[in-house]
This record gives structure tokens, sequence and C-alpha cells, in this order.
């Protein structure tokens, strides 16, 4: 940690003391938490928790948040919202998502998700697939237009007939 420029060190300490505050006196066991893919449709979102924790007895797969910039209420839903839609399929009967403020030390567990968040989250994602197709689809469309501008155009070709080669010729 020395080696880095001081205002990143002082992140650094930041985040490490939020951490010791959150560990507090908690029994605290490591398992290695699974990352998985969330899809919908041609777009996958890899949910990748950093942490898992036996916490008292009880598994929790944690999301690392280390920004100094708290997440607002809504933020810290969505992510777990997300967390629980991608997460439980392969989780393990009684495992609780939460997300940690590493900088305050503070966890917040998906007790109760949010489901009515879900058509939002699902439409968020339809949004940008559609932007994106549709970027792509100009991009293309202007590659098209560029690479026939550059391309030269060849000379027409001069048909003879037999006969009129004969005329030529003749």
């Amino acid at each position: 940690m020395n080696k880095q420029p001081e205002p990143r060190r002082e992140h650094y300490r930041a985040a490490v003391a939020g951490y010791k505050r959150f560990l507090g006196r908690k029994s605290a066991v490591w398992f290695e938490p699974q990352p998985v893919m969330w899809q919908r449709e041609d777009l996958g979102i890899r949910v990748n928790p950093e942490l898992g924790l036996l916490l008292n007895g009880q598994r929790t797969v944690i999301k690392l948040h280390f920004r100094s910039r708290s997440l607002s209420k809504r933020q810290i839903e969505c992510i777990l919202l997300l967390m629980e839609d991608a997460l439980r399929p392969n989780s393990q009967p009684g495992d609780r998502f939460a997300v940690l403020d590493v900088q305050s030390g503070k966890l917040f567990v998906s007790e109760d998700p949010r489901w009515g968040l879900r058509p939002f989250l699902v439409g968020e994602a339809q949004a940008f697939l559609t932007m994106w197709r549709e970027i792509d689809r100009e991009e293309r469309l202007a590659a098209a237009e560029r690479w026939a501008a550059e391309r030269p155009v060849p000379a027409p070709a001069l048909r003879l007939s037999g006969e009129a080669l004969l005329r030529v010729g003749g």
C-alpha cells in the first residue's frame, strides 16, 4: 500500500477500517461464491459476488461496494434484486445476499427482495439491448457506405457483337 499515491492510500485505509468495523466480533468463515450470468435474450450480465462468508452460522453472499460515494436505497434494492434473480437458482437453501459498503462497514441484506422492481430491471435490460442493436445497425450501415464510397468504380465494359467487330475491322 505504501507504493500507492497518497489519495489512493487514504482510500485503502478507509476501506480497511470499514471492513474491520463490519467484521467486528462476528464469527466469519470464508467460502467461495459462484458467479453466474443473468441472461436476457442476447444480453448477459455477469453477477460476480466477491465474498462468501458464513456469518454467525448464516451463509451470506456479498457484493462489495468500494467507492466513497454511498449507494442510494434504490441502487441497493436493484443490486440485491439482480443477485436474488441470478444467484438464487444455484444457491443453497437459506443463503442470503448482501451488499457491503466497505467504506462505512454497513451490510445491506436482502431480507425481503423487491420483486416489484423486476419489470423495471428487465425493462432496462431490454432498452439497453434495443439501443445496442440500433447502434450496431447504424455502424454497419455507415461502414457499408464508407466501403462503397472508397471502392473504385470499374470502367464500363465495351461489348461489341461479332458484326460490329467486322465493321470496325474492316
